[in-house]
């Protein structure tokens, strides 16, 4: 498998910079970049921002998925973005309860 680099820029002093978390892991996890908890209500959407910016390289994208467990077990969905390489703004995840 070949490797593309990602340029990763965090824009908060709380963010974290997203990582595989396990040798077998599909993907990376990312994490809000939030100063306390958040409740999110019954049929509530929210925008949690993660605080980093991604370089993505041409001809690539980023795909947001929501994660089994957090849907089973907490019931909140993330819904499933995409990231254009073109895209220079902070990331956040779109939630719903």
């Amino acid at each position: 498998m070949s490797k593309i680099e990602v340029k990763i820029k965090k824009l908060r002093e709380n963010a974290t910079i997203p990582r595989y978390q396990t040798d077998g892991a599909a993907g990376f996890d990312f994490y809000a970049a939030i100063d306390e908890n958040i409740v999110i209500t019954p049929d509530e959407w929210i925008a949690a921002p993660f605080g980093i910016a991604i370089e993505i390289p041409k001809g690539y994208e980023l795909r947001i998925r929501s994660r089994s467990g957090l849907a089973f077990n907490d019931r909140i969905i993330a819904y499933h973005g995409l990231i254009d390489s073109d895209f220079r703004g902070e990331l956040s995840v779109l939630l719903h309860n």
